[in-house]
């Protein structure tokens, strides 16, 4: 079975970015800094540097230490919220063939455990820490505010 994921974005940051899914950092493994939004006992980070504490990191904070992670959802209508800005504007929402991630090196993450379990959210990165593979984007749909 086929799995899409779905990325919203704004139509800004779709043109600042020439169209490409770009993580904000450039790290796949990050430190839990004390301090740290997020970070407190029972929030899942462990000590050191780790991919988990990356992943747990930019769920607080897109691009949080550095991480190179890009937040997706199973959920176009979660989708359509993130593109249009909370239905203030237009955007567009991406859409991801899951089927195709091994095949590119795109790692995902799911934290079952995760603050916004109402966004289905699934933490993707490259396998080079940078841009998303086209190769996976199967549709790009520009979506209006409502």
């Amino acid at each position: 079975m086929i799995q899409y994921l779905y990325r919203g974005v704004s139509v800004i940051e779709d043109k600042e970015h020439d169209g490409q899914l770009l993580p904000k950092g450039t790290h796949p493994s990050t430190p839990v800094y004390m301090g740290q939004e997020g970070a407190c006992m029972g929030a899942g980070y462990v000590f050191g540097s780790s991919e988990g504490n990356a992943v747990r990191a930019h769920q607080v904070e897109s691009g949080m230490n550095g991480g190179c992670y890009i937040s997706t959802t199973k959920s176009k209508d979660v989708a359509r919220v993130f593109a249009t800005s909370g239905n203030l504007d237009e955007g567009y929402i991406y859409t991801l063939d899951s089927s195709l991630f091994s095949e590119y090196g795109i790692v995902s993450h799911v934290l079952p455990d995760s603050e916004n379990t109402e966004e289905y959210e699934v933490s993707i990165r490259a396998k080079d820490n940078g841009a998303i593979p086209r190769d996976v984007i199967i549709n790009k749909e520009l979506v209006h505010a409502i």
